[in-house]
């Protein structure tokens, strides 16, 4: 239920086309904000997707300074810091990438899905950075822990001669 009313809001900020019907939208996610049971184990589901639904808004409406500054202030959340590292990376910002990465693992470290994600958005910044040292480290451990479709990148940042012992580390 709780994704699908989140839908629902979702496809109704589009039809935000003017002034009085954003701010119809926004006082009611104001209202549900509060109404979120902060004890409740989905509390920070719903909190997460009731400001993605605000900042769906903002991008609508306001410029990209206002958009940076709502996903500053939700950085905490997962999906914020998703987004500030795509836009990060597409600026070629790969030393702010790789500090909200370092935060993100620190932050999520009981999450072994999400420190996976932080660490594949590093992997991301090092090839941006073209550190290939880090790059091999990353992957290596990617391998090790069963993520084979790093394999033939890893081949690839090594020579024809480095590869057979890099081989035999590997098995």
């Amino acid at each position: 239920w709780t994704d699908w009313r989140y839908g629902l809001l979702e496809s109704s900020t589009l039809l935000c086309d003017s002034a009085n019907r954003r701010n119809k939208l926004e006082k009611h996610l104001e209202q549900m904000l509060t109404e979120v049971d902060k004890k409740e184990w989905g509390a920070k589901y719903e909190i997460s997707s009731i400001k993605m639904l605000q900042l769906a808004l903002i991008e609508q409406w306001n410029n990209e300074e206002e958009k940076m500054d709502f996903i500053n202030e939700n950085i905490g959340y997962d999906e914020f810091r998703k987004k500030a590292i795509d836009i990060l990376l597409g600026k070629s910002e790969y030393s702010e990438v790789l500090a909200l990465c370092k935060e993100g693992q620190q932050v999520d470290k009981a999450y072994r899905g999400l420190v996976a994600q932080w660490r594949k958005y590093m992997l991301l910044a090092y090839e941006g950075l073209g550190d290939t040292t880090k790059q091999k480290e990353l992957m290596h451990e990617f391998i090790y822990a069963g993520e084979f479709s790093y394999y033939n990148p890893l081949k690839k940042l090594y020579t024809r001669e480095e590869w057979p012992g890099v081989l035999n580390d590997l098995f």
